[in-house]
């Protein structure tokens, strides 16, 4: 119910419009703090689920990405710390596009609880406009937009930074030869190049690998090969080194023309120790302010020399940059229809909210995709095509608040 103060000397009761019967305590919201005591109910009714639903999708999402990241690395070998420290890592990444979603979701629930059980109806009776129970919805969504804009442009560069250096560098730089799993073919990012490594078997007792292949990259030159029957990692004064037994290497002649073959009795190959330095540059590694500067940069490069690749990276620049605006925003638009929808809906239940859920989605992301910018157009025309979805939106949500009142 309406979270009203009973009183039991205020048990007078009176009818509705429709001829239902209510008492004078579903008045008092007129009378004693209407207007906070609503804002704390609704927007109470609406949290709960919403937090609800992004605790599981976030979990979900963040979980995908983290497989897809590390799926080149031995889990077995990576701590529950180190997950958790991706997990966090990555959440900004996602959030602009679960918070939309999520609170479309809480909204269409929370009022479809109401709807059934007649608090719409006993709300409506104690002569509160239907406008005024949408209110808080419709402001908590604008704080939402702003929430995500500030996370999408100063936490997601920093957060998605920190984990591709953690993947990159800091990771790999754990990892010797003695922990990677047997069975699998392995490539270890260095300053050299890729390295790739396969062992065939392990003998957990004495740490002795077994049936080694192992390519080794080298600057300026072909990689060499090594084949080894028996191996062994040794550090010594911080630097790790591969002792081959009882194999032999394929390597090039100083020309590079032809290869040559050296049997070895004993090999000592270093591990590689520093990972990359340069981490590969992603877009949401970049803030909107320097998405400016990079769509700057690459516009005066293609117009010096058009090919496919500069006008390809220019697209997808400016297309970061529409989502970098629309996505915010969807929060505010779908709040802004869902909430006169659900609030002036007489049915109640999931099924129906879902209905209206899924509608909305629908019209949303179809019309996305039918306005996403297939060949390179200004940009000012793709930000302006990137916010028709929730232009859209927020239309339907000024026409479905203007007639909320008349039914």
């Amino acid at each position: 119910m309406l979270p009203v103060p009973y009183r039991p000397d205020e048990r007078c009761e009176w009818r509705g419009r429709r001829g239902l019967r209510y008492t004078s305590r579903m008045r008092a919201l007129v009378h004693r703090g209407p207007c906070r005591i609503l804002n704390r109910y609704v927007l109470r009714e609406v949290m709960v689920p919403s937090v609800l639903a992004f605790a599981l999708i976030s979990f979900l999402a963040v979980g995908n990405e983290l497989r897809e990241r590390i799926k080149l690395l031995p889990i077995e070998h990576i701590s529950l710390y180190d997950v958790a420290r991706l997990m966090l890592f990555f959440l900004p990444s996602v959030v602009t596009y679960i918070i939309p979603i999520t609170y479309m979701m809480g909204v269409l629930l929370a009022f479809g609880r109401l709807n059934g059980q007649n608090e719409i109806v006993a709300a409506k009776a104690a002569g509160i406009p239907l406008k005024r129970v949408v209110v808080p919805v419709i402001v908590g969504g604008a704080l939402l937009s702003l929430v995500s804009f500030v996370i999408q442009d100063r936490v997601q560069p920093f957060t998605f930074n920190s984990a591709m250096v953690m993947i990159t560098r800091e990771l790999p730089g754990r990892l010797t030869l003695d922990v990677l799993p047997a069975g699998v073919m392995h490539e270890i990012n260095s300053e050299e190049g890729v390295w790739r490594v396969y062992i065939e078997k392990k003998s957990p007792g004495t740490g002795k690998l077994h049936n080694i292949e192992l390519l080794m990259p080298r600057k300026g030159g072909a990689a060499w090969t090594f084949f080894a029957r028996e191996a062994q990692v040794v550090a010594k004064d911080g630097h790790t080194e591969v002792i081959l037994r009882d194999g032999y290497a394929i390597y090039p002649q100083e020309d590079g023309r032809d290869l040559l073959v050296s049997v070895f009795p004993e090999f000592r190959v270093p591990w590689p120790q520093n990972p990359p330095e340069k981490i590969p540059q992603q877009r949401r590694t970049l803030s909107l302010t320097e998405c400016f500067a990079a769509e700057r940069e690459l516009a005066e490069s293609y117009d010096a020399r058009r090919t496919d690749k500069l006008k390809g990276d220019l697209r997808e620049m400016r297309s970061e940059i529409s989502e970098r605006f629309s996505l915010p925003v969807m929060s505010f638009a779908v709040g802004f229809l869902a909430a006169p929808l659900a609030v002036r809906s007489r049915h109640g239940g999931r099924s129906y909210s879902f209905a209206i859920g899924f509608a909305i989605l629908l019209v949303y992301f179809t019309l996305s995709i039918m306005l996403e910018p297939v060949s390179l157009h200004g940009l000012d025309t793709v930000v302006l095509r990137g916010m028709i979805p929730n232009l859209v939106l927020l239309a339907g949500g000024c026409i479905a608040l203007w007639r909320v009142d008349r039914i």
